[in-house]
This record gives C-alpha cells, structure tokens and sequence, in this order.
C-alpha cells in the first residue's frame, strides 16, 4: 500500500467509518486536542508572518529577525523535557494547561508590550509555553487510541498543517487593518476557548491499556476518575523518573527513533526555510507562483498526514515513516531537476511525503516508553530532535553560500535516505 492510494482508507476511517474515533467523549478530546495543536504550532507560524511589521515598529534588521525566529523555536525545543517530566510527576491534564496558560501570556505580552525587552521576553515565552504540552499532546492522544493511534495523532498533525496554511494569511490581512500586534492577537481569544475546553475533556490520569471512549455511560466529565482514562500524575520522586526514564533512553528503540526523527526533523526545517528561496533564486519561478508551490506543499501534506495515520496502524508506525520518506526522496530530485511547472507540481506534491513521517513517527517514540516515564522520556528525545533539527537550516545555508542551494537540498535527499535506512533496523513497537 502506497500513501498515494489510501485514500479510500483515509475516508473511511476518519470519514463516515471513524465512529470510534470521533464518537464520544474520546472524540471530543481528539478534537479539542487538535484544535489546541492547531492554534500552538500556528502561533509558532504566525509569528514570523508578522515579523514585517515588528522590525517596522522596531527598526532592527535581518540578523535580529533570525535571533527573535530562532528564540520561539529553541525555547519550543527547550522546554519539551521539562514539560515532559512535569507530565510524568504530575499529570498530563496538568502540563498541557499549564502550556496553554504559558502561551496566552506569552501572547498577551506581545499584545501589549511597547519595549524591545518585552518583545524577547514575549518571544520566549511563547515558545516555552507551546513546548511545555508538546509531549503531552502526543502521549494523550496514543493512550486514548490504543488501537488507532496512530490514525488519531495523523489529525492532530493534520489540525495543525491546516492552522500553518490558514493562519498566516489571516494574520497578514489583520495586520494590514489593524497592525501586527492584532495580527498575532486574534490568536489569544481562540486560546482560550480551547483552553476552557481542555480544562473539561482532558482527563486527569490515563491508562496505556484503556480507550478513552469509556465515556457514553458516564456522567462525569472527562477530568472525572470516573469518566474514562485519567492520570493521577506520577508516583515516586523526580530522581526515580530520571533515573527510570535514562534506562528507558538507551533502548534500541529510542536511540534509533531518535535517530530517525533527527533526519527527518533536518529535512522538515531546512525545506520549510529554504524551498521559497529555492523557487525563486534557482528554479526561477514567479513570486506568485512559487508561493502557490509552497502553499500546496502544506495542502498536500496534510492528506500525506492522514495517509501516514491509517497506514501506520495497518502496519508499523516505525515501518510507515521509512515508507513516507522514500515518497518525499523522489518528490525532492524531481524537484531539484523540473524543468517546468508542471514537473515543479509533482515535485512538491510528493515531497510533502516528509510530512507524512511525523505521525507515525511521534506514535512510535510515544510508545517505546513505559507509562511511568512516558511524559520525561518522550520530552528528552523532542528537546534532542526539535533542537537537532535546528542546525538543518544553519548548514544548508552554508552549503548554498560555499557551493549552491541546488547541492544543499541534494544533502536533504541524503539525509532521508539515512532515515530509511535506520527505519529498517528499528524494533516493532510490540518487541521493545
């Protein structure tokens, strides 16, 4: 089964045939759960959107842009780890509010900060707060959904490549009505409707072995013990987690999986950085239609996305991200060789496979952990990954400055290649 032709599958288990994913109180927590994940990472997208009228307002030049860009990212990163083990010693249901809290303030600061230091702590902040539910979203959803995990984790990913295709065009017309503070702004109300609706569905403790959907009998809501799954928070001290979580790390599974979505994090980064300028500076494509190009790798990401989920529950969630990459690695020669535009469309279309590695791939490092370290273990391998990723970026610029950005996306296609090979030596989720 190719992602191409899955489609029929994609409908039928998120569309009509997705009552047991939708239905429910579980459905309601995978809905909310996107929502939360569409509006976090879109905040992460709309920041650089409204850069031109920040460095307008500011009067700082490209190397600030890149500082303040690079500040929301890290500080995402970061914060992964810690917001991890605060889900393992506490609760899930707690560090995602806590995230969710984190970002309006980091939101609210912007909105109403009138100095450079405002606008940096602002920044940081925002980043921070989206990191700090980033493992827990994951995590809650794959114990939710034991037997579709990774189809449920697909939506999220697919909630958020929506909010990175709608948001920024939002906040660009706002920005140009009402300025840039109003263009980031409108995120804040969203915020918290979806916070108070978080506050109501996501369970207090969870159980691994257990779906969420013990949920049409209650009457409890979904925070009640007796309503479903629920997390109680962690038992034992912070230095028995760690200690319990470092085993953990140096399984097969985790090292490899962390490999693996380091390579496919570089690739994500730097194409996401890079492909408008590739466009425009060696594929020579118009201004307008190099941005259609870059939309609709979004678009077609988001299908790949949803592929990606049914595919990785009918096979392997680690099994499936070497399937998506070795779609994306075509996708990106045919890119790199196009002569025309039509070849430039096939080109983007299959490259957005890359996306298509996500969620299998979070499904997998969810789930190579045991439940008392899930949060913590999950946490170190995104702060190593999102992190690693970063320095994507930093190299294919300077590949294209030495040599060509033409050599630079070569090298991607070298990276996904190694994500290939690694997925082949991974162990099945059921043998770790």
């Amino acid at each position: 089964m190719t992602p191409l032709t899955t489609t029929s599958s994609v409908v039928s288990t998120v569309g009509g045939g997705g009552r047991d994913l939708f239905g429910g109180r579980s459905g309601s927590l995978l809905l909310i759960i996107s929502a939360m994940w569409m509006l976090t990472i879109g905040a992460r997208i709309v920041y650089p959107a409204v850069m031109p009228g920040i460095q307008a307002e500011f009067g700082f030049g490209y190397s600030t842009v890149g500082i303040l860009v690079g500040l929301v990212w890290g500080a995402y990163g970061l914060i992964q780890f810690p917001g991890g083990l605060l889900a393992d010693l506490r609760s899930h249901r707690l560090a995602i509010l806590l995230g969710m809290g984190v970002t309006m303030i980091g939101l609210s600061t912007l909105l109403l900060g009138n100095s450079f230091v405002l606008l940096v702590l602002a920044t940081a902040v925002l980043g921070a707060g989206t990191g700090i539910l980033g493992p827990s979203r994951v995590i809650v959803l794959t114990n939710a959904f034991p037997e579709a995990r990774s189809t449920a984790v697909s939506v999220s990913q697919a909630a958020g490549s929506l909010g990175n295709s709608v948001f920024p065009v939002v906040a660009g017309v706002v920005m140009g009505v009402l300025g840039w503070r109003a263009g980031i702004g409108f995120l804040l109300p969203l915020c918290v409707v979806v916070t108070v609706g978080l506050w109501l569905l996501v369970p207090r403790r969870i159980d691994g072995g257990s779906s969420a959907s013990a949920d049409e009998g209650s009457s409890g809501r979904a925070g009640d013990d007796s309503s479903g799954p629920v997390d109680d928070g962690s038992t034992g001290s912070a230095i028995d987690t760690l200690v319990a979580s470092g085993r953990a790390l140096s399984g097969r599974a985790a090292v490899l999986g962390t490999v693996m979505m380091l390579g496919v994090m570089v690739a994500f980064q730097s194409v996401t950085g890079f492909l408008p300028t590739y466009f425009r500076d060696v594929a020579a494509v118009p201004p307008q239609q190099a941005t259609v190009l870059f939309g609709l790798f979004f678009a077609t990401g988001l299908v790949m996305q949803l592929s990606a989920g049914v595919v990785g529950d009918r096979i392997d969630p680690g099994r499936t991200v070497g399937l998506f990459a070795v779609v994306a690695i075509p996708g990106l020669l045919i890119v790199l060789s196009a002569e025309s535009l039509w070849l430039l469309v096939v080109g983007v279309v299959l490259s957005s496979g890359l996306l298509g590695c996500f969620p299998p791939g979070l499904t997998y490092l969810a789930s190579a952990f045991p439940a008392s370290v899930q949060g913590t273990g999950f946490g170190v391998i995104r702060t190593i990954y999102i992190g690693g990723g970063a320095l994507g970026p930093v190299a294919v610029g300077a590949i294209a400055d030495q040599y060509s950005l033409w050599i630079g996306f070569l090298a991607l296609v070298v990276a996904l290649g190694g994500v290939v090979l690694v997925t082949g030596l991974l162990p099945r989720l059921g043998d770790t």
